[in-house]
């Protein structure tokens, strides 16, 4: 922090940012005008009143510009330097708070009913794929109990206790869905809210997030979902810069999605980041076809 007069001299500075600015004398530069002191930060100071981020010797700093004094009449200026890597953990914490409090997975693993030898093999994959952070796609009839088995894998696996965020991809409108997952900036739309709103990708951070019926996407959307799979980021609606997320995703379906590449309607390159293994030292699947049919006899699944 550093305080300067109407002038531009330097009122006050505190050792933190004198050790960042390499100075040694705090004393020995009251009075001095700060850019004579620091000429490297004159390219970097924001306006009144705005905010701006910085390099200062190598280490990035969110700057903000104020008053000296809650009227401003003294005409001097406070600036404050925080750096980069505390605001960004900062706002991990707040979103993750956010978001545990509004998705929770609700299913566990002894949610799935059956004890034969064959939901015995499903709940051993379940166990086997929870420890994984690798992008997952589940195939299944509908009402076969897809989102029980992402809600059981989030529940084991380091991210239970942040969000868990499922959307039906088959159950919105394309401009609705996107604003959705990817949330908007003040202005992005007529009635958009003021100041922007994050939405469902952001909401899922350091989370889980469920693509339910992800063959049903528009495949306008299909491009922005891949920078996310591969990126982890996300821009939202009327805006230029990526939001960094860390998710685990899981997607479901109920279609042949190798029958959508082949015909168009689904992205090749979509398909595969879906359902191949990511960040791992060999080549491992993580697309395991689950077929479950409910029968008399309930769940029979077919595994290649």
């Amino acid at each position: 922090m550093v305080a300067v007069d109407v002038e531009g001299g330097i009122e006050v500075i505190n050792r933190r940012l004198l050790t960042a600015l390499g100075l040694a004398d705090g004393a020995g530069i009251v009075g001095r005008p700060l850019l004579d002191v620091a000429p490297t930060l004159n390219s970097i100071l924001p306006a009144d009143g705005e905010d701006a981020v910085g390099h200062v010797r190598g280490v990035s700093y969110a700057i903000h510009r104020g008053p000296l004094g809650g009227d401003g009449a003294s005409g001097g200026m406070l600036f404050t330097f925080q750096e980069s890597r505390a605001v960004e953990r900062l706002d991990r914490t707040l979103r993750s708070r956010q978001g545990t409090q509004e998705f929770v997975a609700r299913y566990r693993l002894e949610s799935i009913v059956g004890e034969s030898e064959t939901m015995q093999r499903v709940k051993a994959q379940v166990r086997k794929y929870a420890s994984a952070d690798a992008t997952l796609l589940i195939l299944g009839e509908s009402g076969t109990g897809k989102e029980m088995v992402a809600q059981s894998m989030h529940q084991m696996s380091r991210r239970k206790d942040f969000p868990f965020v499922a959307i039906n991809c088959g159950a919105f409108p394309e401009a609705l869905l996107e604003s959705e997952l990817f949330g908007y900036e003040e202005g992005a739309f007529t009635g958009a809210r003021k100041g922007g709103k994050a939405r469902l990708i952001e909401a899922a951070h350091r989370g889980t997030l469920f693509l339910d019926e992800i063959g049903e996407m528009p495949s306008s959307l299909q491009s922005r979902l891949l920078r996310v799979l591969q990126e982890r980021e996300v821009v939202r609606l009327g805006s230029t810069e990526p939001t960094r997320v860390d998710i685990r995703v899981i997607a479901a379906t109920h279609r042949t999605l190798a029958e959508g590449v082949a015909d168009g309607s689904f992205r090749a390159d979509l398909f595969y980041s879906a359902s191949c293994c990511r960040r791992c030292a060999h080549v491992q699947p993580t697309f395991f076809p689950w077929r479950w049919n409910c029968s008399r006899r309930g769940f029979r699944i077919a595994m290649p």
